[in-house]
């Protein structure tokens, strides 16, 4: 039995006034397993340039 699943951490692409946001932005997590997708967020904040 093959079980196939992905787990991916990105960060959550925001814009203030049409500019993205840089800094204090929020992760997220995505879990894919058998053909459905779920995203939340993780409870961490980080910058784009630590990222």
């Amino acid at each position: 039995m093959n079980i196939k699943r992905n787990i991916i951490f990105a960060l959550e692409s925001r814009k203030k006034n049409g500019v993205p946001i840089v800094e204090n932005v929020p992760i997220r997590m995505r879990v894919i397993f058998a053909s459905q997708r779920i995203e939340f967020t993780t409870g961490y904040r980080i910058d784009v340039a630590k990222w």
